[in-house]
């Protein structure tokens, strides 16, 4: 498939009818190069085409269902899409799209249609092949619009889309090592294997068909069992959908919930908040740890202060402190000593006492004084009484004083950077208070967080159930299907029928034998092309050397040097794997689409953008149509990627009607710049 002309009207930025021609590529000649500043169209081109060619079935291309109906999310979308800068007379918006398919001319024609109040009302869908329209005749339009859809899938499914049309930074999802539930439905349908899987059920609705028509089939039981274990498989095939129903719908809410948190984080500075009375508890404990912080500090600047007085200052107060604690001892001393003296005298009189003059007394009590002090408080006593402190301790005082002050220092440093942290805290914590305060988005995203959590709970308690049942049915089924082949045998008699079974059954087994062996040889095939391309599209600091895809899930492997797996490839790993793997897919499954590229570049460095322009968009497909920016495909890469350009156009925005128009034949305006070595 070749599109051979685009025309849009009334969509997103393109009011009015606009379309562009596109001439034929021919060999070494396949690029498509469409120009636009930010904001000009690009990306509104480039999803007019994918809603053009599958309408609602753009799920998970333009817009994710999740939890919600299908149609009220699609005629949300399409409504989204309606051109507010239309003409006030316009009440259609139209995408139509004409191609080139096994030579013959298709041209498939998308109407939308909106009341006077820009509602979305209804959908038509007209389909020309070979200049013919396609007459479809069904009693409603919706079924008209499903019949020719499912022939535009024959061209085009919309399950492969998300592999040939994409936003070059969106592109790495695809390189997931666990690939979402539409990843592995699209590599099937490329690969081959849904067609496979349709055969095999065929095989089986024939085979039990034929078991219900055998004589005898009625009066043994046959017939019944037969429609036993059919409607088990009908069960069982209707489980195994809403489980595939079920998951995707999970992985739908998974990347919404990403894109909230996401939106959440930046909102918030990546500070996890549930709600304002949190905000407000968190901003109060940090308001009175920053007073606790203010006391410590100003604690710690005192003790410094005091440490930093000069040593010998230092070593005369500590002398004076203990001098004075001496002397406060020797008083405490006498104070305690006195007593006793006193007491001592009073013992040493009591027997003469009386018989002696008051003033003999007060002589005596005298004279015993002074020969105590002589006794008790001579030079040497009070030396000894003095020495409170060994020399060494003396000693060690200003290597105290040093150390402490070192710690004081220590300490009151921590203390300032844990304030500078706090008062950064409470200024964000202040500003979200402010958000909850002005507006409602925080908590309407914080209720949105809240109800995407619990519904993905619920899916996957679902998931978890269904998975039970559908365990049961396939040991009921089994059973089952062992009645069914022993009543077979007790009544089949006929030589011919017996063949036709025998015939049905070898090809079922051959189906899935074939089955399991393509899986096997397209996994390594498609691994050994990506890896092939990585290659060539890498730089010498790239780390994956080899890629590895299971057979059976498609679960991807990106191996280093020495086999060992890559848990955390690089951004740009990631996004020359995801355009590797597109190549890969495109030569491994032969499907011949057009690829259409929003962003090419996204955000690989300079040499990987080099090897992307040189290496991959000449051979991407048959016809690769890019959408880029002057900062993407600027002066050097367009000098590299002129040699394969089929064709120029740019998308240009006019603020006199606000809206875009298609001119072909046209790039943006280029500056040459120094050229990238590779």
């Amino acid at each position: 498939m070749l599109l051979t002309e685009v025309c849009v009207k009334n969509f997103r930025v393109y009011a009015g009818e606009h379309s562009l021609k596109l001439l034929a590529p021919t060999p070494g000649h396949n690029v498509y190069l469409v120009g636009g500043m930010n904001g000009a169209g690009k990306t509104s081109l480039l999803q007019a085409i994918v809603l053009g060619l599958f309408g609602e079935q753009a799920v998970g291309l333009l817009f994710d269902r999740g939890s919600e109906e299908l149609s009220k999310v699609y005629r949300t979308y399409v409504q989204e899409c309606y051109s507010w800068a239309r003409p006030a007379s316009e009440r259609v918006m139209t995408v139509m799209l004409s191609m080139s398919y096994e030579h013959r001319d298709v041209r498939l024609q998308r109407d939308w249609w909106f009341d006077r109040d820009g509602s979305f009302e209804d959908e038509s869908l007209t389909i020309y092949d070979g200049g013919q329209p396609l007459h479809i005749e069904v009693d409603s339009e919706g079924d008209r619009v499903r019949i020719l859809q499912e022939y535009i899938e024959g061209i085009a499914p919309a399950r492969v889309g998300k592999f040939f049309f994409f936003d070059g930074e969106e592109i790495r999802d695809i390189a997931d090592r666990d690939p979402d539930l539409s990843v592995v439905e699209g590599l099937n349908q490329l690969l081959g294997f849904d067609a496979l899987a349709r055969l095999i059920e065929d095989l089986q609705t024939l085979r039990a068909t034929v078991r219900r028509g055998l004589p005898g089939a009625s009066e043994s039981g046959l017939t019944e069992a037969v429609l036993q274990a059919e409607e088990i498989r009908r069960q069982l095939l209707a489980a195994r959908a809403d489980v595939t129903e079920a998951t995707r719908s999970h992985d739908a809410m998974r990347r919404q919930l990403a894109l909230v948190e996401q939106e959440l984080a930046t909102m918030f500075d990546g500070r996890a908040v549930q709600n304002r009375s949190e905000a407000l508890d968190a901003l109060g404990g940090h308001e009175r740890e920053l007073a606790s912080i203010a006391h410590d500090i100003q604690m710690f600047v005192a003790e410094v202060l005091t440490l930093t007085l000069p040593a010998a200052l230092a070593e005369r107060a500590a002398k004076r402190t203990r001098r004075e604690a001496a002397s406060r001892r020797i008083r405490e001393a006498k104070s305690r000593i006195r007593p006793l003296r006193d007491a001592l005298a009073d013992y040493v009189l009591a027997d003469g006492a009386s018989r002696l003059k008051p003033g003999q007394v007060q002589s005596l009590r005298k004279r015993f004084s002074e020969a105590w002090a002589q006794l008790v408080e001579s030079g040497e006593k009070q030396e000894a009484l003095l020495k409170v402190f060994t020399t060494e301790e003396l000693e060690a005082v200003p290597g105290a004083i040093a150390e402490a002050r070192a710690t004081a220092r220590r300490e009151l440093a921590a203390r300032l950077a844990r304030r500078t942290h706090i008062q950064s805290e409470i200024r964000r914590l202040r500003r979200i208070q402010g958000m909850f305060d002005t507006g409602s988005r925080a908590q309407e995203m914080l209720e949105r967080k809240s109800s995407l959590l619990r519904l993905i709970l619920e899916q996957e308690a679902s998931m978890q159930t269904l998975g039970k049942l559908i365990e049961g049915l396939e040991q009921d089924l089994a059973a089952k299907s062992g009645v069914v082949s022993r009543l077979e045998v007790e009544v089949l008699n006929d030589d011919e029928v017996r063949a036709e079974l025998d015939v049905i059954r070898k090809i079922e087994s051959a189906t899935e034998a074939f089955m399991r062996e393509l899986r096997s040889r397209r996994a390594a095939g498609l691994a050994e092309k990506a890896t092939d391309m990585m290659r060539r599209l890498a730089h010498k600091d790239d780390l994956v050397e080899r890629v590895v895809i299971d057979e059976g899930d498609f679960r991807i492997r990106l191996e280093g040097a020495g086999g060992q797996e890559l848990l955390n490839p690089s951004a740009g790993e990631r996004e020359v794997f995801a355009l590797s793997l597109v190549w890969a897919l495109a030569q491994i499954s032969n499907c011949n689409l057009p690829m259409i590229i929003d962003t090419p570049l996204g955000r690989l460095d300079q040499v990987h953008r080099a090897r992307v322009v040189t290496e991959f968009l000449p051979v991407a497909a048959e016809q690769v149509i890019v959408l880029s920016t002057d900062a993407e495909i600027d002066g050097r890469w367009y000098e590299q990627l002129k040699p394969f350009i089929v064709q120029e156009a740019l998308i240009e925005y006019s603020d006199e009607t606000h809206s875009s128009s298609l001119i072909a034949g046209r790039y943006l305006d280029l500056e040459s710049k120094a050229e990238v070595r590779v």
